[in-house]
């Protein structure tokens, strides 16, 4: 199971696609920054510092949007990260939504499972 990981992070290194991230906190996408370097993979992700509600939508007829939501105090309110990445997601209709989030009304607000 090992040599079967090493050899898709191999093939991930050479030939996956762009990966986006964004943070509003530019200590957190340093720290990013600064684990992928130590991976090797920095050259895989771009990073920028930015509000949910300013992030373009990714390119690509189809891909993947994993997010971790803040809720609460972060933002100052779920409701106001959950509709940013409800706007980020409208057009985006063929691609997934995996959010790891503990706020009960994070699919009511977005209008979509989640």
């Amino acid at each position: 199971a090992v040599e079967e990981a090493d050899d898709l992070v191999v093939r991930d290194k050479t030939g996956g696609g762009t990966m986006f991230g964004s943070d509003i906190d530019r200590r957190a996408v340093d720290m990013t920054f600064e684990h992928l370097s130590r991976a090797g993979l920095e050259s895989l992700v771009q990073l920028s510092v930015a509000d949910i509600h300013k992030v373009p939508p990714p390119p690509g007829e189809f891909g993947c949007v994993v997010t971790n939501p803040p809720y609460g105090e972060r933002l100052g309110s779920s409701q106001r990260a959950n509709q940013g990445l409800g706007r980020l997601m409208q057009g985006l209709d063929s691609w997934s939504l995996f959010a790891l989030s503990g706020d009960d009304y994070l699919e009511s607000d977005l209008g979509k499972k989640a």
